[in-house]
């Protein structure tokens, strides 16, 4: 048997050694590769988890929904006060109805109590009680909202809106009649201009004048460029030419395809959104938001869709 020379050995050991490990061309080529893949899955990754947040917040919207069902069956059809944030409206001083927790700010008849309340603080309001028993504050809010961040904030009226969902406004008395306030406010019909309403017979305060429930907006998200109270004026264009008379736009947190910056039409422009987004260059009015309906169904609909009389107007067509 013939003996390999120490250098053929040598020079075995040595290739076994190479072989043993990763050349820095190898390496650099497997970190390209894992970059690559990084790149291509976070995208998705992130439109997974915006996907699973939007599924939350519509189901967050339909249990609201059928609440304010069943605060209209308890209550002879009429629907719950709008919870607008007050100023010069007859509603009460930050302090508590006689008869209610001190923490309780706003008419007994508000949908949801929200001045001086944070996040994750105990939830009160009208409707509160046909959410189940010590419902979760998280059902007030999309997993995708930071509501400490809010560009308006009701400086010395209670605070900024903590929470996600707005009531449609043509759905309430609390906006179109104030039963703590004298005439001419309180007359019947309600003499023009109220709280700006654009139609002004097209309110519902009861269930039963909704025509076509099923495609009339009840609840949804609102923007929180616009976001103030717990009334959302879907109306366009916006009524009035004070700063905050915007519209209460449906927010599109959710759709991928949202540009940025996405603000109201400026206040007095009489533009509605589709002519402000054009007149900009971008197409939001096209993107999608959470809604829910006075069926108590909920969906993901355009901008157009939502803030198209025919959904928002209870009485219209």
């Amino acid at each position: 048997m013939m003996s390999l020379s120490p250098a053929v050995i040598a020079e075995e050991s040595h290739m076994r050694r190479r072989k043993s490990g990763f050349t820095l061309v190898e390496l650099l080529v497997v970190i390209g590769i894992i970059a690559v893949l990084i790149a291509i899955l976070l995208p998705v990754l992130s439109r997974a988890r915006e996907n699973a947040n939007r599924i939350k917040c519509s189901s967050n919207l339909r249990q609201i929904a059928s609440a304010f069902m069943m605060y209209t069956n308890d209550n002879k059809g009429w629907f719950p006060c709008v919870a607008v944030f007050g100023a010069g409206l007859g509603y009460p001083s930050l302090t508590a109805p006689a008869g209610f927790d001190s923490d309780y700010v706003g008419w007994p008849e508000d949908w949801i109590v929200w001045r001086n309340k944070q996040p994750g603080d105990r939830l009160q309001g009208s409707i509160i009680k046909y959410l189940g028993n010590n419902p979760k504050p998280e059902i007030m809010q999309c997993p995708s909202d930071d509501p400490t961040w809010r560009s308006i904030n009701n400086s010395g009226l209670g605070g900024y809106y903590p929470y996600s969902y707005a009531m449609n406004s043509y759905m309430s008395y609390g906006t179109v009649y104030n039963p703590n306030v004298a005439p001419p406010m309180n007359a019947y019909p309600p003499s023009s201009g109220i709280n700006n309403l654009r139609f002004k017979t097209d309110y519902a305060w009861k269930i039963t004048q909704v025509k076509n429930s099923s495609e009339k907006i009840l609840v949804y998200e609102e923007d929180d460029h616009v976001l103030r109270d717990g009334r959302g004026q879907m109306q366009q264009p916006a009524v009035g030419s004070n700063a905050n008379n915007v519209i209460g736009m449906l927010s599109i947190r959710h759709d991928t395809k949202r540009e940025q910056p996405d603000d109201p039409p400026p206040a007095g422009s009489g533009k509605t959104i589709e002519q402000y987004d054009q007149s900009i260059g971008h197409r939001n009015y096209e993107r999608k938001g959470n809604v829910a309906f006075v069926d108590g169904h909920g969906d993901y609909v355009a901008r157009t869709y939502a803030h198209d009389r025919a959904h928002y107007s209870p009485k219209y067509p």
